[in-house]
C-alpha cells in the first residue's frame, strides 16, 4: 500500500459552504488522546519488526523456531474469531500475510530456510501496518488545522494482530518500575535486549519516604522566639493555601478531561460538570434549559483515574424521545469540589438549571504556573529574612510542619475528620528552607530512638533489668512477623546477648526517629516512658473505683508524667468504628480504657474529678 500526506480538509461544508457550530469544530480540535494511541502502536510495531532483524541475526534456530509457533498460534487464534457467535473478520490488507506465516509453520520439515521466510513475511506486514499507523498520525497530527479525522476503529483492529504486548512501552512510564519492581522484558527487540542488561545491575532504591514526624528532631538545640514561629505560621499558611490550589489543579489534570460546565441552579447553587466529552450529550453545547438527575457511580466503576462518585443525568431544552416521555441522557461527572462544598447525593434533582459557562481544560502549563506561585511565596518569605535569623526560623518552619505530621498522626488514631487531615501538608518547609534542612544532615541528629511493645512475647528478653550505665551492641532489623501480629511491617532492635547472638528486643516506634535496616551501634537503655496510668474516680454516692487507662504513648499526652494531680476526664461522648472508649483531657485524647474498666463504668456518662 502507498501511504502520503493528504492535503488540510477544510472545516466547511463542501455542498453548501455552511461553517458548523464554533463548539463542534473545539471539540474536534480538542483530541488530545488519538496521537499518542497511535504513537504506541506504531511504536510497538517498531519494537516487532526489529525483534525479527535481531533473532535473524544472533538467534538461535531453538529461539526462532519458538518465535515462529507464538506468532503462527496467535493468527490461528484469529482466524478462529471469524467464526465465533460474534464474527471478528480480519482485514483483507493483512489476512494473506497471516495465512502465510501459519502454512509455513505448519509444514512439517520445519526448516531453518522456511522460518527465515515465515519471519520475512511477518516482517512484510508489520512495515505495512508501521505505514498505515504513520498515515493516521499525521492525520491525528492535523487535527487543529484540518477537519478529517484518524480512523482510530482501524488502530484498534489492527492491535488485535500483534501477537504480544510491548509492555515496556507503558511500564516504563510508571515510577515503581523505577524504585522497586522493574521492567519485565517479554521479547528480543533492541529495547527488551537493553531492559535485560539494565535488570542485572539494577536494585531495588534505598530511599524510602517517611513521615516528617520522625525527623521532628532534625533541629534540636535550635532556639526560635514566639514572634519567629507566629512569623512562619503566616507563611506557611500563605504557602499551604497556593500549594494547595496547584494540588488541587493537578489531580482535576488527571482526572477530568476534556471541557466542563458550570449549571446554576433555580436556588442560585452552582455545580461543575466534568468530562463532558468523553459522555458526550450532543445538546449541553448550546443549551438553554437543564433538568439534572445525581445518580451513584457505582465504586466497581471508580478507580484513581476516574474517582468521580455522581453522574449527571440531563434533559436538555425539553428533549422528548420517541416515545413522547422526557429524554434524560448521561451528561457529565459532578466534580468533587462541587459534591463536597454543596453536599450533593444521588438521587437529587433540579428543574430549569441554567448553563452559566463552558470552562476549557486546565493545560499542564497552568498547573505549573500554580506550583510556582506557591513557590515563589516561599522564596519571597526566605529573601526577607536576615542572615542572623534564617537557622531560627528554619528550626521555627521545622517545628510547625512536624508537629503537624505528629498531629496528624494522632488524629488518625482518635479517628478524627479524614478530609481536615489531608490539608495538613508540610511542602513550606522544604520550599523555604532547603540549603538549612541539608545541614543538618552532615551528622546523626538521631541518637535516642523510642522502643515499643516491651511486653510483647516475641521480646527475647523479658523480665531483663537494663543498666543504664552500660552500653549493649545493637543492630536493627526489619520485621520477620506475619500479617496481624504487633510487630508486622517495622523495624525491629535486636540486642546481643553474652553468647555473642543477636536476639529480638523491641520494636522502633514509628512516629520517633528511625535508624536505617542493618545499622549497628552501641546503645544504653535509659528508661521506660508509662504505656497506661490508673485513675481513681470519686463521684458523689459512689465508692472511689479504680480504671485503667492504656495506649498512652500513642495519643496527644506521650512522655507526660502524672503525680496524683487532680484533673477533669471526659469519656465515651463520641461514637467511634473500633467501640474503644476514649478519655480525652482538656480536648485532646489522653487513651482508651481496658476492657475490665469498661465494664465497671458501662453504667457512667460523665467524669468529673479523678485522681491520676
Amino acid at each position: 500500500m502507498n501511504w502520503y500526506k493528504l492535503k488540510k480538509q477544510s472545516f466547511y461544508d463542501p455542498t453548501d459552504g455552511s461553517q458548523p457550530p464554533f463548539e463542534k469544530i473545539a471539540i474536534h480540535m480538542s483530541d488530545s488522546i488519538s496521537v499518542g494511541i497511535i504513537n504506541n502502536q506504531v511504536t510497538a510495531l517498531e519494537a516487532l519488526e526489529s525483534e525479527i532483524e535481531v533473532l535473524n541475526t544472533y538467534g538461535t534456530l531453538e529461539q526462532k523456531s519458538e518465535y515462529l509457533e507464538q506468532v503462527s498460534s496467535h493468527y490461528q487464534s484469529l482466524f478462529e474469531q471469524e467464526y465465533d457467535e460474534k464474527p471478528k473478520p480480519i482485514r483483507a490488507e493483512y489476512k494473506p500475510f497471516m495465512q502465510s506465516v501459519v502454512a509455513l509453520a505448519d509444514n512439517s520439515n520445519r526448516t531453518l530456510e522456511i522460518i527465515q521466510q515465515a519471519m520475512d513475511v511477518n516482517r512484510l506486514m508489520y512495515r505495512e501496518m508501521i505505514g498505515e499507523g504513520c498515515y493516521q498520525n499525521q492525520i491525528a497530527v492535523d487535527l487543529f488545522k484540518s477537519a478529517k479525522k484518524p480512523e482510530m476503529d482501524l488502530i484498534k483492529e489492527n492491535s488485535r494482530y500483534l501477537y504480544r504486548d510491548v509492555n515496556y512501552i507503558k511500564d516504563k512510564k510508571s515510577s515503581s518500575v523505577y524504585l522497586s519492581t522493574g521492567i519485565t522484558p517479554k521479547g528480543y527487540s533492541p529495547v527488551e535486549l537493553l531492559i535485560s542488561q539494565t535488570n542485572k545491575y539494577f536494585q531495588e532504591s534505598q530511599l524510602e519516604s517517611r513521615p516528617i514526624v520522625q525527623f521532628k528532631d532534625l533541629f534540636k538545640g535550635v532556639e526560635f522566639t514566639p514572634q519567629q514561629k507566629f512569623a512562619a505560621i503566616a507563611a506557611k499558611y500563605e504557602f499551604d493555601r497556593k500549594f494547595n490550589a496547584a494540588v488541587r489543579a493537578s489531580r482535576r489534570r488527571e482526572t477530568e478531561s476534556g471541557p466542563s460546565a458550570i449549571i446554576q441552579t433555580d436556588l442560585g447553587t452552582q455545580l461543575e460538570i466534568t468530562n463532558l466529552t468523553r459522555y458526550g450529550h450532543p445538546l449541553i453545547w448550546k443549551a438553554q434549559t437543564l433538568n439534572i438527575r445525581l445518580d451513584e457511580i457505582r465504586e466497581k466503576f471508580r478507580s484513581f483515574e476516574r474517582p468521580h462518585k455522581l453522574l449527571a443525568v440531563a434533559q436538555i431544552d425539553s428533549e422528548v424521545g420517541s416515545d413522547g416521555k422526557p429524554a434524560y441522557r448521561n451528561l457529565g461527572a459532578v466534580s468533587q469540589q462541587s459534591v463536597t462544598d454543596h453536599n450533593l447525593k444521588a438521587g437529587m434533582t433540579m428543574q430549569g438549571a441554567k448553563l452559566l459557562e463552558l470552562k476549557p481544560e486546565l493545560t499542564r502549563s497552568q498547573t505549573k504556573l500554580l506550583f510556582d506561585k506557591a513557590q515563589e511565596a516561599a522564596l519571597a518569605f526566605y529573601a526577607k529574612i536576615p542572615e542572623s535569623e534564617k537557622l531560627a526560623l528554619s528550626a521555627a518552619a521545622w517545628n510547625i510542619c512536624a508537629s503537624r505530621q505528629d498531629e496528624l498522626e494522632v488524629a488518625r488514631k482518635e479517628n478524627a475528620n479524614p478530609q481536615a487531615i489531608a490539608k495538613k501538608v508540610s511542602n513550606f518547609a522544604f520550599a523555604a528552607f532547603p540549603n538549612e534542612i541539608i545541614s543538618r544532615l552532615d551528622k546523626l541528629q538521631f541518637t535516642k530512638p523510642k522502643l515499643v511493645t516491651l511486653w510483647n512475647e516475641a521480646n527475647q528478653f523479658l523480665g531483663r533489668d537494663w543498666n543504664p550505665t552500660e552500653k549493649y551492641p545493637i543492630e536493627i532489623r526489619a520485621s520477620h512477623h506475619p500479617v496481624g501480629h504487633e510487630r508486622h511491617v517495622s523495624r525491629l532492635m535486636f540486642v546481643q546477648d553474652a553468647d555473642g547472638e543477636y536476639k529480638e528486643f523491641a520494636m522502633l516506634e514509628t512516629r520517633t526517629a528511625q535508624l536505617p535496616i542493618g545499622t549497628k551501634a552501641q546503645a544504653s537503655m535509659v528508661g521506660v516512658e508509662p504505656a497506661t496510668a490508673k485513675a481513681t474516680i470519686g463521684l458523689p454516692g459512689f465508692e472511689p473505683i479504680e480504671i485503667t487507662i492504656r495506649e498512652l504513648r500513642n495519643f496527644s499526652y506521650a512522655g507526660v508524667i502524672f503525680n496524683a494531680q487532680a484533673v477533669n476526664l471526659e469519656f465515651g461522648t463520641v461514637p467511634v468504628t473500633d467501640k474503644t472508649v476514649k478519655i480525652k483531657l482538656d480536648g485532646k485524647t489522653l487513651g482508651e480504657l481496658d476492657s475490665d474498666s469498661v465494664q465497671q463504668l458501662k453504667e457512667i456518662n460523665y467524669l468529673k474529678m479523678v485522681i491520676l
